[in-house]
């Protein structure tokens, strides 16, 4: 996978917040910071785009069955987003843990 390089303009002002922002919580550069900002913001949308897709499906609207190819191409798109991913082994048993958790208190039936 190789690297593009892109520009960006900003205001002064917030060129200077984020680099300042960057120094405090340890980011190499601005560009880092930036980067890890959009990778988020692309996996948020990914998640919020997935939860309204369950919903629909739970209400039966909009369902679609994924034939293998379409199958394996989502798979590899989740593989390529967690080769980017900046959690350690630890950071992501606890994340996956909470998951857990949380889909079990949501689909196990109360007593």
């Amino acid at each position: 996978m190789g690297l593009k390089q892109i520009s960006l303009s900003m205001p002064e002002t917030l060129f200077k917040a984020s680099s300042d922002y960057s120094e405090e919580f340890g980011y190499r550069s601005v560009q880092e910071f930036i980067l890890e900002l959009v990778r988020n913001k692309v996996v948020l949308e990914r998640i919020e785009r997935y939860k309204e897709i369950e919903n629909q499906m739970k209400a039966g609207k909009n369902v679609r069955k994924f034939n293998q190819k379409e199958a394996a191409r989502y798979v590899n798109s989740l593989k390529a987003i967690s080769k980017k991913s900046k959690l350690n082994d630890k950071d992501a048993l606890e994340l996956g843990r909470k998951i857990n958790e949380s889909l079990h208190a949501r689909y196990t039936p109360e007593k």
